[in-house]
Parts: structure tokens; sequence; C-alpha cells
């Protein structure tokens, strides 16, 4: 009979956050000063061994300093202007929505005009949208 396999310790993947760490003021704040006061015999790779977790991150923080300037010392979040999920109605959906000849069912209700053009949305997604993609739906 073969030997039991459940006391013996099987190697198993790591697991790693998805979310990685965001350093704090402090550590941040460390490497910019340590950076402006440097002597110039001194190298980033020094700088980065003594105050940054590694010489990668410490390349980083300076291009983001250099991009954003102050805003770089706090916490930063992901610059950008759409955050989430893609829109479940397009623009041009909305467009043929608020077009009289393109929308026989205008002066119709929102639930009305959901069903007869086949869009899979809720009565409030449809509001929300069109108020966003024309001027005031």
């Amino acid at each position: 009979m073969a030997p039991s396999t459940r006391s013996t310790a099987r190697p198993s993947t790591l697991i790693k956050s998805s979310n990685p760490i965001q350093y704090d003021t402090i550590q941040k704040g460390r490497v910019f000063n340590a950076y402006n006061s440097r002597d110039p015999r001194v190298s980033l790779r020094a700088i980065a061994a003594a105050h940054a977790p590694s010489l990668s991150t410490a390349h980083r923080w300076l291009k983001e300093r250099a991009q954003l300037g102050s805003p770089t010392l706090r916490k930063t979040r992901k610059l950008g202007k759409n955050f989430g999920p893609a829109p479940r109605v397009s623009i041009e959906t909305c467009k043929i929505l608020v077009s009289p000849s393109r929308n026989p069912v205008q002066d119709q209700q929102y639930e009305a005009q959901i069903a007869y053009h086949g869009i899979d949305v809720k009565k409030r997604t449809l509001q929300k949208r069109l108020k966003e993609c024309t001027n005031g739906g």
C-alpha cells in the first residue's frame, strides 16, 4: 500500500496581492530630500539602497515628481478620466434615441423606447446615459 501523502508538504504557488504597496509620504519624502541634497558623486543607486524599496521605485517616484510636482508626495491614485466598466449604452444609441427621424417612439416613455430598440438596460441607466451624452437628454 502506498504511503499517505497528507503529512508531506506540497509546493504551492505563492499568493501575490493584486494591490501593490502604496508607500507613504515619509518614505517618498526621504528619497526626494536625499536626491535634492545629494553630493554629485553619490549615485541614485546608493540613495535608493538607503531610502527606497528598490532602484526602479526611486526612478518611478522621481519621474512622477517631475510630471506631477508636489502631489507626488501624497498617495496618488490612478490618473485618468474614466474609471470602471464601459457604458452599456453607446453614444450612437443615444443619438438615435434623441433624433426624431430615427426614433418613431421618441414621445413615449423610456420603457417603450427600450423595448422598441431592444436595448438591454434599465430605465434609470438609460436616463443617466442620455443625460451624459446629450445636453440634459
